[in-house]
């Protein structure tokens, strides 16, 4: 089909020009430049997944919204239903989850990797100038661990990896099996979605 070919190919596109945008920023923008000295492309790796996430998390409600859909889709006088595959609407939900869920580990996996460099770095000069160090968040250059969980973007981000890792593998293998399950699991992305709201506050 023609049509889910170029959105899909337009949502892979977007996807990956979001990315390398953010990544370009967090590279070239002097203002970045003393993260970049104290944590060096893990800053603009973990920026850049987190990106993909928000875009992705933007996308994820639209394709449930029943009656917006439907809507559309009647507009005959416009036509929207020979251009867009409004009954891949779940389809396109899952696939907007399993972005979130892999950009989301990515940008975990990026912090966790940043974490091990600033709570390594001898340099304390360094520590001092980066945003960490000007933050007040911490007592002092090497923060522990709990320390860095203590912080909003710690702890919220904490809570997103918990839910994630608890209702996503509930929405793949449990919709058909355990479809009560999977529904009182699925209703925790509305927590979901109101601490991701606030993580990078």
């Amino acid at each position: 089909n023609t049509a889910r070919v170029v959105w899909l190919s337009v949502y892979v596109f977007l996807n990956v020009v979001i990315f390398i945008a953010k990544f370009l920023v967090y590279q070239l923008s002097e203002r970045h430049g003393p993260a970049r000295d104290l944590l060096g492309l893990g800053i603009n790796f973990a920026r850049a997944f987190g990106q993909v996430a928000v875009f992705n998390m933007m996308l994820i409600f639209w394709p449930v919204c029943r009656k917006l859909m439907g809507y559309l889709r009647d507009m005959t006088s416009l036509h929207f239903w020979r251009w867009i595959p409004f009954n891949d609407n779940i389809t396109f939900h899952m696939i907007a989850g399993h972005m979130v869920m892999l950009a989301g580990l990515a940008h975990t996996g990026a912090h966790l990797y940043n974490f091990y460099l600033y709570n390594n770095e001898p340099n304390v000069e360094v520590w001092e100038n980066s945003p960490f160090g000007k933050s007040g968040a911490f007592d002092g250059p090497n923060p522990s661990y709990l320390e860095v969980m203590r912080t909003l973007p710690g702890l919220t981000g904490h809570i997103l990896l918990a839910i994630m890792l608890i209702a996503y593998p509930c929405s793949i293998f449990l919709r058909r099996r355990n479809f009560n399950m999977f529904w009182y699991t699925h209703n925790l992305f509305l927590v979901f979605t109101i601490v991701f709201m606030i993580h990078g506050a």
